[in-house]
C-alpha cells in the first residue's frame, strides 16, 4: 500500500515468486511515473492517479516459473496528458482503466508495450476515457476474449 503526493514521484513494485499479493495506492500531483510488475498468481493491482503528464507501464507476465493466472488491475487516472500502457501474459484477467481529462493516452508512449496487450483466454478488457482528445489502443490474442473501449 503507498500514498504518494507531490511532484515528480516514483513508484516501482514487482511481485516475484509469490502468491495472492496486493498492490494498492495512489498518486497525487504532477509528473509522477509508475512501474508495476507482476509473476504469480491471484495478484490484485489497483491504482489511483490525480494530476497531469503522469505516465506509467505494468506488465502481468507468466515468465519462467510462475503463472500470471487469475490477476485483476483496475488504474483510475483523473487530469490531462497523462499515459499508460501494460501487457498481461495469462489466464482469467481482467483489465480495468479510467482516464478523465484532456489528451490521456493508453498505448503509443511510456515505453510502449502497446496499450493494453494481452496474450491468453478468458480475459477482459474495459477502457473509458471522457473528455477530448484521448487515445486508446487494446490487441486481445486467444479465444474467449473481450475488449471495450468508450470514449466520451
Amino acid at each position: 500500500v503507498f500514498d504518494q503526493d507531490g511532484e515528480g514521484n516514483y513508484l516501482e513494485a514487482k511481485m516475484v515468486r509469490s502468491t495472492s499479493n496486493e498492490v494498492t495506492g495512489s498518486q497525487t500531483g504532477d509528473d509522477n511515473f509508475y512501474r508495476v510488475g507482476v509473476r504469480g498468481e491471484s495478484n490484485t493491482v489497483s491504482m489511483d492517479m490525480e494530476g497531469s503528464s503522469n505516465r506509467g507501464s505494468w506488465g502481468m507476465s507468466s515468465t519462467w516459473p510462475e503463472s500470471a493466472d487469475n490477476n485483476e488491475l483496475s488504474i483510475d487516472v483523473t487530469g490531462d496528458l497523462n499515459y499508460s500502457t501494460g501487457s498481461i501474459d495469462g489466464d482469467n484477467n481482467t483489465v480495468t482503466l479510467t482516464q478523465e481529462g484532456l489528451g490521456n493516452m493508453i498505448g503509443s508512449d511510456w515505453y510502449t508495450t502497446d496499450g493494453v496487450s494481452i496474450t491468453g483466454d478468458m480475459n477482459t478488457v474495459t477502457i473509458g476515457q471522457s473528455s477530448d482528445f484521448n487515445t486508446a489502443s487494446a490487441v486481445v490474442t486467444g479465444n474467449s476474449n473481450t475488449a471495450t473501449i468508450t470514449q466520451d
